[in-house]
């Protein structure tokens, strides 16, 4: 009789013992499934009163399997007015950030010089802001971004007018995300979280 812990009959059986319509142990993060836990709502609360605010950069910190990732997908269902970029690469350079930034926002990036870039960039946002829209960027398992990209940060989080940040970004990652921005070389990134 042969293992049967990985078959559908398996799943179909505990869905049935326990009333369940589907499975809610998927491998990937479901915001259908966003535990209420008040620690989890407020997170979700503090983190979308940032974006609101204008804040800049916000850091969200939990070991692996804590819901994270979960947390910033239901956070973008919860603001209608504001444009998410989510990041899951791991492997990205500084002036990777500024394209990606620009290439989800529908802005042609390709054989553009980087000032020009961040110029267009700039004048997207503020045309943004003026529509009362926000941009986020949520960078997932941000623990493993490069030096070089979490210093790259430090230009997009440059991008203000005289009383507001343009583009809000999260950082979501594992503990040891809080000692590396500790690093002297990180200092610029840390003191704008």
């Amino acid at each position: 009789m042969g293992d049967s812990f990985g078959s559908e009959e398996h799943n179909t059986a505990i869905e049935d013992f326990f009333g369940f319509q589907e499975n809610p142990f998927g491998v990937t993060p479901d915001p259908r499934y966003f535990y209420n836990h008040p620690l989890y709502a407020d997170g979700l609360n503090q983190l979308a009163r940032a974006i609101q605010a204008k804040k800049g950069v916000m850091l969200l910190t939990g070991e692996a399997g804590t819901g994270k990732t979960t947390l910033l997908r239901t956070l973008m269902r919860h603001l209608s007015t504001t444009k998410f970029i989510f990041v899951r690469s791991r492997h990205l350079a500084a002036f990777d950030l500024l394209e990606l930034t620009a290439t989800e926002l529908g802005l042609s990036a390709e054989g553009i010089s980087r000032l020009k870039l961040t110029q267009q960039l700039e004048e997207y946002l503020i045309a943004e802001i003026s529509q009362n829209r926000n941009v986020a960027i949520l960078i997932d398992e941000a623990q493993e971004l490069s030096e070089e990209a979490l210093q790259g940060l430090c230009d997009l989080s440059n991008l203000e007018t005289d009383k507001e940040k343009l583009l809000q970004i999260v950082l979501a990652g594992q503990p040891e995300l809080v000692q590396r921005l500790s690093a002297p070389s990180l200092q610029r990134i840390k003191q704008r979280v």
